[in-house]
């Protein structure tokens, strides 16, 4: 039930992503776990372990489409490493018969990990620092550094 908030609360989170690659790294990672929330906890096992960490290993794989990622993006790839460790070990203590409390808590954290990473902002994400709510900037990939690549200065098409 907490996991469901959780996820709801990423999914909120995605809304405030002040740049288009930060956007586009929420979207992935929160489509891609509430996909498995819904598709795949009626698994046990190794099914449900395995899907889990191919989920984390094709968001890294579409992370990797971002051509400049930022800080963020990177941390998000690092928090699915850490998913997919864990996610061996949760198997593996599901093969020993261990009781799976452990590994629900760890797997919280890491969701709670990736919730205060989407709601921060640094000086490179948020466009000077400071709390910013350029979503719809960053939907539409207008913001000011991709403005400038595509645009020169005499504002003809580069």
């Amino acid at each position: 039930m907490f996991l469901s908030a959780l996820l709801g609360g990423l999914v909120a989170a995605v809304l405030f992503q002040p740049t288009a690659p930060r956007f586009f790294a929420a979207v992935v990672f929160v489509s891609v776990a509430w996909t498995h929330e819904i598709y795949f906890t009626h698994l046990e096992g190794f099914a449900y372990h395995g899907s889990a960490a191919a989920a984390d290993l094709a968001i890294i794989a579409a992370l990797r489409l971002l051509i400049e990622p930022s800080r963020v993006v990177l941390i998000l790839a690092r928090i699915c490493l850490v998913s997919m460790v864990l996610n061996l070990v949760g198997w593996l203590m599901w093969h020993a018969y261990l009781p799976p409390e452990p590994y629900n808590a760890a797997m919280l954290c890491v969701f709670i990990w990736a919730l205060l990473i989407l709601t921060s902002r640094d000086e490179q994400d948020a466009m000077g620092g400071g709390l910013t709510v350029d979503w719809w900037r960053a939907i539409i990939c207008i913001n000011a550094y991709s403005r400038a690549q595509l645009l020169p200065s005499n504002g003809t098409r580069a």
